[in-house]
C-alpha cells in the first residue's frame, strides 16, 4: 500500500466517524484567484526599503505597518482582495461534500463561510477570541489568523509575536480539539516561505498524545521531506505521480478530496438551489414535525439562495423577478399547498416567495406539542423528577412509534434535567428503551436513515438544539442589535436622530425564540444560556425605555429614534420575569438613568393576576416564597401602585424567616401608595395586618428575622388612624405570646427578646387592656437577674417613651462603656458592636435619658466619634469633606444641608463642598 492509499484509509476512516478538522491553506484561495503569501507580500515589498529582499515576508509586512500605520495598512490590504473577482472552485464544492467535523484556517477571506452558509449544517466562524462563547457547537470555521472585515489579521512580525495574547482563546479552543480529530492540511506547498512558520506556530498546539496529523502537499515528496514531517507526527503525502511535472495544484487538490468519504448528510443535488415545490418540500418538509420552527431556518433550509433571501425576519421572498422559477400559491400544487400551510401554521412568515400570510389566520399557539405539554407544565411548576419520569415515558412511546421529533425533544428534556435534591438518584425513571444514548440515536438517524427526512431531522437536531447552537446564534443576534440600540441611545442624548429597524427586530427575534421553545416544550428555561438571551434582551429594552425618556426631554433639541418604548407590554414581559438578572437590571437602570420599569396598566394585571393565583399551584411555602420572589423584584422596579392588589399578595406571600426582605418590598410599595387607602380598602388592610402578625407573634422565630418590618408597618398604620381615628390593633396571637412569657414560674425571656420590636413599634396602636400587660412584663423585666438583660430591648423602649427603667440607667452606663472600651485586638465584627452602641447612646441623649456628662463621665462620649457622619457632625464638628458627603448618600444634597447646615458658615461648606464635586466632575447638579 503506498503513501496515498495509507493517508486516505485513514481520513476516510477519520471522516465517517465525524472526527476530521481541515487545516486549509491560502492554496484554496489562490484556487479561485485570491494572492498566494509570496504575492501577497510583494505588493508591500514596492514601498519597502532596497534591502527588503533580504528580510523574511512577516519582516516586510511589519515596515510596512510601521511606516504607513494600521488604517493605511488595512486600507492597501483590502484593495488588494476587494480587486479580485473570486472564480469558480471546484476545491470548495468537494469541501462542502466532505463535512469536516471542523475547518481552521490561515486564509483572511470569506470563501469558506460564503461556500458553507447555506447548507443545512452551518458553521459557527470565530475570528477572535469574542465569538468563542457563542460558538457551543460541532461545527467551527476557526479563522486563527484573524479575519480581514474584523481587521485582526496575523501577518507582522509583531502579529506573531503578540498571538499568544491576541488569541489565547482561539489557541486554547484549537489544543482542545486537536486531542481527539485528525487533521488534513490542504492549500499548502512547501515552495511557500510562510508554511513553515505557519507549521512551527501550528506545532506547538498539539499535544504529547495528539492523533497523527497529515499533510497532502501537491508535489514530489522526497524522502528527506517525509522524514522531516514524520518527526512531527505529521505523515507526509501528495497523489502527483512520479513521472509528472505538470499537474494543476487546484486540479490535483480536487482530486484528492473527491476521494475523501463524503458526509452521510451530503447527497447528490442536496446543493442545488430548488427548481419547483416538491424540490422545496424535501428540503423543509422535516420542519413540519416541529410545533413552531423560526424564519431563518426555514429559510436556511429552504436552500433557495442566490434565487430567495430572507430579506426581513418575517420576510423570504424572491431576489427579483427573474429569479422567480415557481409559484408556491399554486393551486393546483399539493406541495405548494404544504408549504403554505407550513408557513402560515409553524412561522412566523408573512412573506415567503410569492405568499403573503392571510390576515384572519388562526394563532400558532394552538400547534404546541401537545403530547408533552403535561411534563413542560410540570417543569414549569420546578417538579423536576415528575417530569423528567413522564418525558421518558413519552420518550419511549414515541421512539416505537417512530415519532422521532417527540422522541428526541422528549429525550433531550431528560438528559437536561439535573436534579439537585437529596433524592435525586431514587426517582423511579424508566429505561429508554432504544438503549442507546440521544447523542447515539441521532447518528444512527444521520448515518442509516433511509429517509431523507428523518437525516435532515438528525442533523438539524444534533447541530442547533442538542449542541445549543440555537441559544448562542439567538445570543449572538440580541447581542448585536443591543450594541445599535445602545449607540442610538447615545446619538439621541447628544441631542441626533436615527431611523431604523433595530427595536423591531429585536422584538422579533426574541420573541420567535420564546416561542420555539414554549410551543415545541424544550425544557432549557434554567439554564444559564437560555437566561442570558433574556437579560441582554431585557437589558435592551431598558435602553429603549431610556431612549423615550431622553427625546423627550430633548424635544427643544429635535432628537429622535426608532428604538425607543415609552412602556413595556405584555409580548416584552410575559414568560421572561422569572429569569432576570435583578441586580444587573438596577445597574442598567443606573446607567441609563432610569428610575422606574414604565410596563402597561393592562400587561401588569395580567402578571399579578397570574402570580395571585401561585397558592393554588405551588403547595409547598418554600416553593411557593421561591416563585414569586423574582415577581416582587419586578413590581419594585416598576413602582406598582395598586394598593389593595399589594395588600391580596401580601396577604398570599407566605411569611418565613427567610423572606422578610421581600415582604419590606412590598411594604415599601405599600407605603409609597399610602394615601390610596380608604374607606373602601380598609377592610383588606385590616386583614393583612391581622394575618401577618398573628404569624409573627405566633412564631417568634419568624418574627425575630422580621423585626426590621416594623418600621414599615407604623406609617401604613398611621394612615389607618387617619381615615379610622378609633383603629386598635387587636389580635388573638400577641395575647397568647404574653401569656406565654408570664404564665410559667419562670418568664421565658427569650420569646420577649425575640419579638420586642414589634411589642415595642406597635405599642400605641394596641388597646389600654393590653398595654398594661406589656407594662407589667416590663416592670418583671427591670428586675431580672443583669447577666439576663437584653440592653438593645432596653434602649427600644425608653427612647419610644413606653418604659424609662430608671433604675437601670446605671447599668445602661455601664454597658456601654465596656463596649466601646473594648480592645478588639484588630478584629473587625458584623454588625459592629461599636457602632451599634454609639447609635443607641445617641439615642438615648436625644431623648434625654441620659446627658453629655453622664456619657463623659462614663468614658462613653469621646469614644463615640467616628461611626457615624450625623453624629460626628453634631455632636464633634466634624465638618470634613467626607462627612458632607457621607450625609448626602443617604438623602440627597439639598435635604442634608437643610438637616445639617444651621449656621451661615455650615452652608457654605455645603456650597464649597458642591462646588468642588462640579469641578472635578465628580457629580452633576440639575
Amino acid at each position: 500500500m503506498n503513501r496515498l492509499e495509507t493517508a486516505l484509509g485513514a481520513i476516510n476512516s477519520e471522516a465517517k466517524d465525524d472526527s476530521l478538522i481541515l487545516f486549509v491553506g491560502a492554496g484554496v484561495s489562490i484556487n479561485s484567484g485570491y494572492p498566494s503569501w509570496n504575492s501577497l507580500i510583494e505588493n508591500f515589498r514596492e514601498k519597502s526599503s532596497e534591502n527588503s529582499v533580504k528580510k523574511t515576508n512577516q519582516q516586510v509586512a511589519q515596515e510596512y505597518y510601521d511606516n504607513f500605520g494600521k488604517n493605511l495598512y488595512y486600507k492597501k490590504l483590502q484593495e488588494i482582495f476587494g480587486a479580485v473577482k473570486p472564480e469558480y472552485n471546484p476545491i470548495l464544492d468537494q469541501i462542502v461534500k466532505i463535512r469536516p467535523k471542523h475547518i481552521i484556517t490561515t486564509n483572511y477571506d470569506k470563501l469558506l463561510e460564503n461556500s458553507l452558509q447555506n447548507e443545512i449544517s452551518q458553521y459557527s466562524i470565530i475570528k477572535d477570541n469574542k465569538d468563542l462563547p457563542y460558538s457551543r457547537d460541532d461545527h467551527n470555521i476557526i479563522k486563527m489568523h484573524g479575519d480581514l472585515d474584523s481587521k485582526n489579521i496575523v501577518l507582522t512580525e509583531s502579529d506573531y509575536k503578540d498571538y499568544a495574547n491576541n488569541f489565547g482563546g482561539v489557541i486554547d479552543k484549537i489544543r482542545s480539539l486537536l486531542v481527539n480529530h485528525t487533521v488534513l492540511f490542504i492549500g499548502y506547498s512547501l515552495q511557500d516561505d510562510t508554511f513553515n512558520n505557519i507549521l512551527d506556530h501550528v506545532n506547538d498546539l498539539f499535544s504529547a498524545d495528539a492523533k497523527r496529523a497529515y499533510l497532502y502537499l501537491p508535489e514530489k515528496l522526497s524522502s528527506k521531506t517525509i522524514q522531516l514531517y514524520e518527526k512531527r507526527n505529521i505523515f507526509c503525502f501528495t497523489n502527483i505521480e512520479q513521472n509528472e511535472s505538470d499537474n494543476d495544484p487546484g486540479q490535483l487538490l480536487t482530486n484528492l478530496l473527491k476521494k475523501i468519504q463524503i458526509h452521510p448528510s451530503f447527497r447528490l443535488g442536496d446543493n442545488m438551489v430548488p427548481q419547483d415545490n416538491k424540490s422545496l418540500w424535501e428540503n423543509i418538509s422535516f420542519l413540519n414535525h416541529f410545533s413552531f420552527i423560526e424564519s431563518h431556518i426555514v429559510a436556511r433550509y429552504a436552500k433557495l439562495a442566490p434565487n430567495a433571501y430572507l430579506f426581513w425576519p418575517d420576510t423570504a421572498r424572491w431576489v427579483d423577478q427573474d429569479s422567480k422559477t415557481f409559484e408556491v400559491t399554486n393551486l393546483k400544487d399539493s406541495y405548494g399547498t404544504q408549504i403554505t400551510d407550513f408557513i402560515t401554521k409553524k412561522t412566523f412568515l408573512n412573506t415567503f416567495l410569492d405568499f403573503k400570510r392571510p390576515e384572519n389566520v388562526s394563532d400558532i399557539i394552538a400547534n404546541q406539542n401537545t403530547e408533552l405539554n403535561e411534563p413542560f407544565n410540570l417543569y414549569l411548576e420546578d417538579k423536576f423528577a415528575q417530569a423528567k419520569i413522564l418525558f421518558r415515558e413519552i420518550a419511549n412511546e414515541a421512539y416505537l412509534a417512530r415519532n422521532y421529533v417527540t422522541y428526541l425533544i422528549a429525550e433531550f428534556n431528560v438528559a437536561h434535567l439535573k436534579l439537585n435534591d437529596l433524592f435525586s438518584s431514587e426517582i423511579d425513571l424508566s429505561p429508554s428503551i432504544s438503549n442507546k444514548s440521544l447523542e447515539e440515536v441521532l447518528k444512527e438517524l444521520i448515518q442509516q436513515s433511509k429517509s431523507k427526512e428523518d437525516q435532515l431531522l438528525g442533523i438539524y437536531f444534533r447541530d442547533q438544539i442538542n449542541n445549543f447552537k440555537f441559544i448562542f446564534e439567538k445570543l449572538f443576534k440580541i447581542f448585536t442589535l443591543s450594541n445599535k440600540i445602545k449607540s442610538e441611545w447615545s446619538i439621541i442624548k447628544k441631542g441626533g436622530a436615527s431611523y431604523n429597524s433595530n427595536l423591531s427586530m429585536l422584538e422579533f427575534e426574541f420573541n420567535s425564540f420564546i416561542q420555539f421553545i414554549y410551543l415545541n416544550k424544550i425544557s432549557i428555561l434554567h439554564y444559564s444560556e437560555f437566561q442570558s438571551v433574556v437579560n441582554k434582551y431585557f437589558e435592551t429594552l431598558l435602553i429603549a425605555l431610556s431612549s423615550w425618556k431622553v427625546s423627550f426631554n430633548n424635544q427643544e433639541k429635535m432628537s429622535n429614534g426608532s428604538s425607543k418604548l415609552e412602556k413595556l407590554s405584555l409580548v416584552h414581559i410575559d414568560h421572561i420575569i422569572p429569569y432576570l438578572d435583578y441586580e444587573n437590571i438596577r445597574a442598567t437602570m443606573e446607567n441609563f438613568n432610569l428610575e422606574s420599569i414604565s410596563v402597561e396598566k393592562d400587561a401588569l394585571k395580567t402578571i399579578v393576576d397570574g402570580i395571585i393565583d401561585f397558592p393554588n399551584v405551588y403547595e409547598k411555602k418554600s416553593t411557593l416564597n421561591y416563585k414569586l420572589q423574582p415577581y416582587i423584584n419586578f413590581l419594585e422596579l416598576t413602582l406598582f401602585d395598586n394598593i389593595e392588589t399589594l395588600f391580596i399578595l401580601l396577604k398570599r406571600y407566605p411569611v418565613l424567616s427567610t423572606n422578610a426582605e421581600y415582604h419590606g418590598k412590598l411594604l415599601n410599595l405599600v407605603i409609597n401608595n399610602k394615601n390610596d387607602i380608604n374607606k373602601q380598602n380598609l377592610i383588606i388592610c385590616k386583614e393583612y395586618l391581622v394575618h401577618y402578625l398573628n404569624i409573627c407573634f405566633k412564631n417568634p422565630d419568624i418574627a425575630e428575622f422580621h423585626s426590621l418590618l416594623v418600621g414599615y408597618l407604623i406609617p401604613i398604620i398611621e394612615r389607618m388612624k387617619e381615615i379610622e381615628p378609633d383603629f386598635i390593633l387587636e389580635f388573638d396571637q400577641l395575647v397568647l405570646l404574653l401569656n406565654r412569657i408570664t404564665m410559667s414560674s419562670e418568664p421565658d425571656w427569650h420569646l420577649f427578646h425575640q419579638t420586642d420590636d414589634f411589642i415595642a413599634g406597635l405599642y400605641t396602636f394596641l388597646n389600654e387592656n393590653i398595654q398594661n400587660k406589656i407594662l407589667d412584663i416590663l416592670k418583671m423585666y427591670e428586675k431580672v437577674d443583669l447577666s439576663k438583660l437584653n440592653y438593645d430591648l432596653l434602649v427600644q423602649f425608653i427612647t419610644q417613651n413606653i418604659y424609662s427603667f430608671s433604675s437601670l440607667k446605671p447599668e445602661i452606663l455601664k454597658y456601654f462603656s465596656s463596649v466601646l472600651n473594648q480592645d478588639n485586638k484588630g478584629m473587625k465584627y458584623y454588625p459592629d458592636p461599636k457602632r451599634k452602641v454609639t447609635g443607641e447612646a445617641y439615642s438615648l441623649l436625644k431623648s434625654k435619658y441620659v446627658s453629655k456628662d453622664d456619657l463623659i463621665n462614663n468614658n462613653c462620649y469621646y469614644l463615640m466619634e467616628g461611626y457615624y457622619s450625623d453624629i460626628d457632625w453634631l455632636l464633634f464638628n466634624n465638618h470634613e469633606d467626607e462627612t458632607i458627603y457621607n450625609l448626602i448618600k443617604s438623602s440627597s444634597f439639598e435635604e442634608a444641608k437643610k438637616t445639617f447646615a444651621k449656621t451661615d458658615e455650615q452652608k457654605q461648606l455645603f456650597d464649597d463642598w458642591a462646588i468642588k464635586q462640579v469641578n472635578a466632575s465628580k457629580v452633576k447638579f440639575s
